[in-house]
């Protein structure tokens, strides 16, 4: 706030008394110092909002890479045997249809979220993750 801005406001201020003024204008300077304190935390808060958010984005992209790349291997296999067990009923090969039949159940029955602990261990250490 100017000078003339301040003589403005106590010109406003009627009959006052000098030690008011003086008691006023200190309160004054403590709220600017306090203004001051709550921008400053503010603005840290703004900031670890901001680290936060792209913390959380980045954790999402990588979940969402890694569970594309999971279900996209899971579907692989699953086609791949599929094909088997129509190949087994084409050519008649009861061998190759319950081997296929029994790898298919072996990926359906399995859960990819198995080792999810493990997993959620290596992502926190920041160790790289090879699929």
């Amino acid at each position: 706030m100017k000078t003339k801005d301040l003589q403005k406001a106590l010109a406003k201020v009627p009959n006052m008394d000098p030690a008011d003024v003086t008691t006023t204008f200190k309160m004054f300077l403590e709220f600017r110092k306090e203004e001051e304190i709550t921008k400053r935390e503010i603005k840290r808060l703004d900031t670890t909002k901001e680290v936060l958010l792209t913390d959380i984005e980045k954790r999402y992209d990588m979940y969402h890479t890694l569970f594309t790349m999971v279900f996209d291997e899971r579907k692989q296999s699953i086609d791949k045997f599929f094909q088997i067990i129509d190949q087994g009923i084409r050519e008649k090969d009861k061998e190759m249809i319950s081997m296929g039949l029994s790898s298919l159940s072996t990926v359906v029955a399995s859960s990819p979220f198995s080792n999810i602990a493990e997993l959620g261990k290596l992502i926190e250490s920041g160790q790289k993750i090879e699929l």
